[in-house]
């Protein structure tokens, strides 16, 4: 078995996460991302769990347990509803914005205004 240090592991037929096996998956084409995240050329997983309606071609890790693909963006593979992919972005600290709302780990903050909210860089 490959041990990917990451909680995935395979051997020539199948694919494991945390010792348990992943039903499905494709082996040859499984690759490790990043944050817990992969994929192969069918679904996008997060720690061993599918993540429903993913565009695999377009998935990308950003960080702090964000993600996006054409579609949507995510946090800890939980879609963040009315998320803008086009103006998304991770700040720091699990702090993310776009044009018109910010984030904490994947919670939109309400009445936060995304134009004038900084991150407080001093601890």
């Amino acid at each position: 078995m490959n041990n990917f240090d990451s909680g995935y592991s395979k051997d020539n037929f199948n694919v494991y996460f945390m010792g348990k096996k992943m039903d499905g998956v494709s082996v040859i084409l499984f690759k490790i991302l990043d944050h817990g995240y992969a994929k192969d050329n069918f679904n996008v997983y997060l720690m061993g769990k599918t993540i429903l309606d993913t565009s695999v071609i377009s998935f990308q890790i950003l960080r702090d347990g964000y993600a996006k693909d054409n579609f949507n963006v995510y946090f800890m593979g939980s879609k963040i509803a009315d998320a803008s992919i086009i103006s998304f972005e991770t700040m720091n600290k699990g702090y993310a914005k776009d044009n018109w709302s910010v984030y904490y780990r994947g919670e939109k903050m309400q009445g936060v205004s995304s134009s004038s909210f900084s991150i407080n860089r001093f601890g």
